[in-house]
């Protein structure tokens, strides 16, 4: 009996290390995995699509462009899947919606149908798990052109897709007619508020690729051309990948203006009307886009539908590229990184009006408990000598600088060997510039942004250092970022003023802990119990999870063998 307990005991050891091996993957820990900016465990990511909030989970849903594949497949495009409670720590789920006869599933957007106006849900679905799918086919079926927009939509949370009967519900060609000319992808919709219309408002939707179009709908399905939306000289605006959302101008008392987001590496910003038709037309205040000044890392930026503290918060795809480079990344399994979640603000300036980026506040739960360093009213000419012992991988790093003489202050991060990543503000030029020419394998561009001097005359800066990324924030909503790549023991950390001084008003550094330590630990798992009438829900089924079942059947099979072999031997009287 004593033999039959040990090796129930360690069958149930070996069961439990199981499950551990799947509340944190060993790939999660890879030389340069980030570990607070998603990635996917394994192959391609690009474009963030479908970002929602689930009122009735309250889950944030990330779904993005994916291939199942290292290196991009444009024929074999799939949305991919992440959620989060917290937009921080995210889980990866299955792909959600794949490739058909119509084409492969590019960049779009996702909604919450509260109101039922597609009339897909009935009262088991809540009404704030309404979840619809706007998308790209791309290819596929070419009586209804390249480019067109499917639909889906989710009756289990998200999890899996029943795409629409229907599709496409809008076609580029019909009847052998190109009925819209040039690139027609990337759909964007938002709802209107207008008690004119029946439910209390309407569907708005932006297609571009090439001319930003505007088409509306009040069910999701049937769709009405409107306008194309203008320039202040009545040109066309061009863009792919768009985004469309209201901002309340911060101090203002009220006032709204529309933000037109060209991939999120520019904007507009101006006036959404409707005629004496009822179509609605987009004006922007100017002619020339305003650059957003951000690194060519960062492209086809996405904001999410709703946020239950009704921030507009913005994540960006983050060029990595590795796969398609020459370089020695030691194997690494994954192309592509989304980027934090970005709090959108609008602000009104000499200039016009200006976006303003901000980390959201959840980051906040990410920073250590364990204060590296504390300094105020340091006065730095030359090397900063008190950091001689600070060293970090994952860093956080709060600092205020008074500028005095120096034109340059410089904080190194990452060094070790001749590694090296250079955060610099430049005071006469009034930048903040990642120097990366040192900053590891697959060495990137420097990036620089422009920024301005709080209301005290100092600039203040939050960095945020993850294993491959580099954030810095300052507090007048200037923003910056920058992919590297280096080694782990490239821990170092020293900060300078060249050739004068500049006034360390205060400065504090914490470790940043991994949001992958709990990110597959999921507190409501029945939440992502897939519905077997989705087709496409076994798409790219985790490998893991085949791992875990074989192993699972091995462990069980050899508890029944062993048992047998124990009540056999002791009938004969073996034991």
């Amino acid at each position: 009996m004593k033999r039959i307990v040990c090796l129930l005991l360690l069958c149930i050891l070996l069961i439990g290390s199981m499950i551990v091996v799947q509340a944190r993957d060993p790939e999660y820990d890879q030389e340069y995995r980030p570990q607070f900016h998603y990635t996917p465990k394994a192959n391609w990511m690009n474009d963030p699509n479908g970002l929602v909030y689930n009122e009735e989970t309250k889950e944030y849903h990330m779904y993005y462009q994916y291939c199942q594949t290292l290196e991009e497949d444009q024929n074999k495009k799939y949305w991919g899947h992440a959620v989060s409670k917290d937009l921080v720590h995210w889980q990866e789920l299955p792909v959600a919606i794949g490739p058909d006869e119509l084409g492969s599933i590019w960049s779009g957007s996702a909604v919450i149908d509260k109101k039922n106006t597609s009339g897909l849900f009935d009262d088991k679905t809540p009404e704030g798990a309404r979840m619809v799918a706007l998308f790209t086919y791309a290819g596929g079926d070419s009586k209804y052109g390249f480019e067109k927009v499917g639909l889906a939509y989710s009756k289990d949370n998200g999890l899996t897709w029943t795409k629409h009967e229907g599709n496409p519900v809008i076609a580029s060609v019909e009847n052998n007619t190109i009925v819209f000319d040039g690139a027609f992808r990337d759909p964007k919709v938002i709802w209107y508020e207008d008690d004119s219309y029946e439910n209390g408002g309407i569907w708005l939707m932006v297609i571009a690729g090439g001319e930003a179009r505007i088409f509306t709908s009040e069910n999701l399905i049937d769709w009405t051309y409107n306008s194309t939306m203008k320039k202040a000289d009545g040109k066309e605006i061009q863009s792919e990948c768009p985004d469309f959302y209201p901002l309340e101008v911060e101090g203002s008392g009220g006032k709204i203006k529309w933000v037109y987001s060209a991939a999120g590496r520019s904007y507009y910003v101006g006036d959404l009307t409707k005629d004496s038709n009822g179509y609605f037309r987009f004006t922007a205040d100017n002619n020339e886009q305003v650059l957003m000044r951000l690194p060519t890392d960062m492209y086809a930026a996405q904001t999410f539908f709703n946020d239950p503290k009704g921030r507009r918060i913005a994540v960006y795809w983050m060029l990595d590229l590795s796969s398609k480079e020459q370089n020695n990344l030691n194997e690494k399994l994954w192309d592509g990184c989304q980027s934090l979640p970005l709090e959108m603000k609008l602000v009104q300036t000499d200039d016009g009006h200006e976006l303003r980026v901000y980390p959201v506040e959840e980051l906040d739960s990410l920073i250590s408990d364990k204060l590296l360093f504390e300094s105020s009213g340091d006065v730095v000419n030359g090397q900063y000598d008190k950091l001689q012992n600070v060293t970090g991988e994952n860093l956080y790093i709060e600092i205020e600088l008074q500028p005095g003489s120096a034109k340059y202050f410089d904080i190194y991060v990452r060094e070790g060997g001749e590694e090296k990543t250079l955060i610099r503000y430049n005071k006469n030029a009034g930048t903040v510039t990642i120097i990366r020419r040192d900053s590891g394998a697959f060495v990137k561009d420097n990036v620089s942004v422009q920024t301005d001097l709080n209301s005290d005359g100092n600039i203040k800066l939050k960095i945020y250092v993850d294993t491959s990324v580099v954030d810095v924030f300052t507090d007048t909503g200037a923003y910056i970022q920058g992919l590297i790549f280096p080694a782990k023991t490239s821990t170092g950390l020293h900060m300078e003023t060249k050739n004068g001084d500049m006034t360390v008003k205060s400065i504090k550094i914490y470790e940043m802990n991994s949001a992958w330590d709990e990110v597959s630990i999921n507190d409501d798992t029945a939440t992502h119990e897939p519905d077997d009438t989705n087709d496409d829900a076994n798409d790219g089924f985790p490998v893991l999870y085949i791992i875990l079942i074989i192993a699972g059947a091995i462990v069980i099979v050899a508890i029944i063998v062993i048992v047998m072999c124990i009540v056999v031997k002791k009938k004969r009287g073996i034991l």
